[in-house]
């Protein structure tokens, strides 16, 4: 859905669509974990590998709120019937929509974190802390 299949294609309007590199992450990612579905009770428990394939894939929640997106998205799933690749990279381009938006969350926590005042501004060597504490070197 989502993804290209060939180096060819232009996906310039989405950023978010899997390249094919990422494909690739991806299918290797699946595959460490596509064996554990054979024991899965219930759907929790898929939603729980597919949870451990997504972070295995990079795609690490790193606050309150990106934990939350990353839930809804997960909850999304939990309903689907299956598990199979395309699946797998359906939730990694909902999961980078969600993850996406809640970047600007991320960003503003790192700086109130160093203006405790809430002056607006900070010092220049507050402003490596900043770097460090958001999503913008990452």
């Amino acid at each position: 859905r989502k993804w290209k299949q060939h180096e060819s294609e232009v996906c310039s309007e989405d950023p978010f669509a899997l390249q094919p590199h990422d494909v690739q992450l991806a299918q290797t990612c699946f595959n460490r974990h596509v064996h554990r579905f054979q024991d899965v009770g219930s759907s929790d428990d898929i939603v729980m590998i597919m949870r451990d394939a997504l972070l295995d894939f990079g795609l690490k929640p790193h606050s309150h709120l990106e934990r939350r997106k990353m839930g809804e998205v997960l909850l999304a799933f939990q309903g689907q019937a299956g598990v199979c690749f395309q699946n797998f990279c359906d939730l990694i381009y909902e999961s980078r929509l969600k993850l996406h938006a809640a970047f600007p969350e991320r960003c503003l926590r790192a700086w109130k974190s160093v203006d405790l005042n809430d002056l607006r501004s900070i010092a220049a060597l507050h402003l490596e802390q900043v770097f460090k504490e958001s999503p913008l070197l990452e």
